[in-house]
């Protein structure tokens, strides 16, 4: 059990699903939560108000038409950083240290071999594959094992989107934007030259997380 400052107690297995939820899902409101995790709209908000209380969430007011305002959730900067960041400090002070020591050249030749290893490995569990659909679903499997919280949301006919809705190397990304230019290099070259694929929503330029755009030549 959590127990928040006023001693009111919250179940841990309920608290993080709301965070999770919030993490894949974005801003939604109490009403929304409620029908979401199968729980009555005061028993999500308790919920919600102990998060708030461990400045793990954060909520808003939005008019929606006739009525009073519904009240809005979403996870605070310190929601977000409750998921796990792949030693991110420590791979931090590793850029840094090659950067002063080496330069960025240097920087530069770690990436690339980085690359060209992940790649090898992903194309090695893609091999079999044939059709650009199983390509990206098994993709999508590889980035859940690697902590990504990955999914793929098909659009059209030869269209698709893939989400990543957490990335465990944000800390190291913001300080080497070479992560994020290898991760769509990386796909382009894992699903081949049968598609167009461009990031459509992008952690650093304001979105709440990273998409992929996919389609079909």
């Amino acid at each position: 059990m959590l127990i928040a400052s006023d001693g009111q107690q919250t179940d841990r297995g309920s608290a993080r699903e709301i965070l999770l939820t919030l993490k894949n899902d974005g801003v939604q409101s109490t009403k929304w939560l409620a029908q979401a995790m199968n729980m009555t709209v005061p028993g999500v908000r308790q919920h919600l108000h102990l998060l708030e209380n461990q400045k793990l969430v954060k909520h808003y007011f939005q008019t929606q038409g006739v009525g009073r305002p519904a009240q809005m959730w979403q996870l605070s900067a310190e929601g977000h950083a409750s998921f796990p960041d792949g030693h991110a400090s420590a791979l931090v002070e590793l850029i840094e240290s090659v950067c002063i020591q080496l330069g960025e050249p240097a920087l530069d030749s770690v990436l690339e071999h980085s690359y060209q290893k992940t790649l090898s490995h992903y194309l090695a569990q893609l091999s079999e594959l044939d059709d650009v659909e199983s390509k990206l679903q098994a993709l999508i499997k590889i980035r859940i094992n690697e902590g990504y919280m990955s999914s793929l949301e098909k659009l059209g006919d030869g269209e698709w989107l893939l989400i990543e809705n957490h990335c465990p190397v944000c800390t190291a990304a913001k300080v080497c934007v070479g992560f994020c230019e290898n991760e769509l290099k990386l796909f382009r070259a894992c699903i081949g030259n049968l598609v167009n694929i461009e990031r459509s929503e992008y952690l650093f330029e304001g979105g709440r997380r990273c998409t992929y755009h996919v389609q079909l030549k």
